[in-house]
């Protein structure tokens, strides 16, 4: 999985410690996150299912855990519409399964 891959929960854990209000400490740690995506995103065929959703549910995963962090790494992105395309993605996916269909990638 992705987020093992690229160490997501590491990032996270350091945004857990620090207090929300101090920018100052987080800035280095999301944009350091947001290079390892992007570096992830540049190196990989996003054509791919497998990839996109792989995408997809990384993002997901930082939004659900840290929202601030999600919102600041789509503002310095190289590839904010890579972002949005894997968000909606993901949304079809799974509003597809809901409707008694598969995911993708499962």
């Amino acid at each position: 999985m992705l987020i093992e891959l690229l160490k997501i929960d590491q990032f996270l854990t350091k945004l857990k410690r620090t207090h929300p209000s101090n920018h100052k400490e987080r800035a280095p740690i999301i944009k350091q996150m947001t290079t390892v995506v992007d570096n992830w995103i540049s190196r990989n065929n996003l054509d791919s299912e497998e990839n996109l959703f792989a995408l997809a549910q990384a993002l997901e995963y930082i939004d659900q855990h840290d929202r601030y962090a999600y919102e600041e790494m789509r503002q310095i992105t190289k590839y904010p519409k890579i972002y949005e395309r894997a968000i909606n993605y993901m949304k079809w996916a799974q509003l597809h399964k809901r409707l008694g269909g598969k995911l993708p990638v499962e």
